[in-house]
């Protein structure tokens, strides 16, 4: 729960002092055993009823290398990291597909990263997906080449310019065992 809570006394004779309670991360449940525990000495054979009026809205959130801009989306249970960026309209063709990272903080605040690779989705029947939390955030990076043709020009530009160096460094060698030369 969280969010505002709004506490009704109905024949109450004398206000009782409020009780602050935290209700995140908590049931309706959860939350009546506490208030009914906190108000118990200041009331006799009392009937208490936590109702949720309007729930807050959750989210997952999903940026980097898709084809909506990222962005916030509902949550919805049983959303797995997939549907995540379905709803975010897939990977962009430059998307890192190997290193799909899901972000996720703990109730008691520590961070978790976990990293999935969906480039192998298509080769098994179900790709090691996790379970969406409501506050997580799912980043796709951008791949440093788009495609195999990307890889094989910048490849051969990188041994193209190597190829150079090479032949100028092999001609400085030459240069310098002819030794200087002097103009007549």
């Amino acid at each position: 729960l969280g969010g505002g809570i709004v506490l009704i006394a109905v024949g109450a004779r004398d206000e009782p002092p409020p009780v602050t309670v935290e209700a995140a991360g908590r049931t309706l449940d959860e939350l009546d055993d506490q208030l009914t525990s906190a108000y118990s000495s200041y009331f006799r054979n009392f009937d208490l009823a936590v109702v949720l009026i309007e729930a807050a809205p959750r989210h997952v959130y999903v940026f980097g290398q898709v084809h909506n801009g990222g962005g916030r989306y509902p949550f919805n249970p049983g959303g797995r990291v997939v549907h995540a960026l379905a709803l975010a309209g897939g990977m962009l063709d430059t998307a890192r597909e190997n290193s799909v990272m899901l972000l996720r903080r703990d109730p008691d605040g520590g961070d978790h990263v976990y990293r999935f690779d969906f480039a192998r989705m298509t080769q098994t029947v179900a790709p090691k997906d996790v379970f969406l939390q409501p506050g997580d955030v799912v980043y796709v990076p951008k791949s440093r080449f788009r495609t195999f043709t990307d890889f094989a020009e910048e490849f051969l530009d990188i041994v193209q310019r190597s190829a150079v160096s090479a032949l100028v460094i092999d001609d400085l060698i030459r240069r310098g065992s002819e030794g200087p030369t002097v103009g007549r």
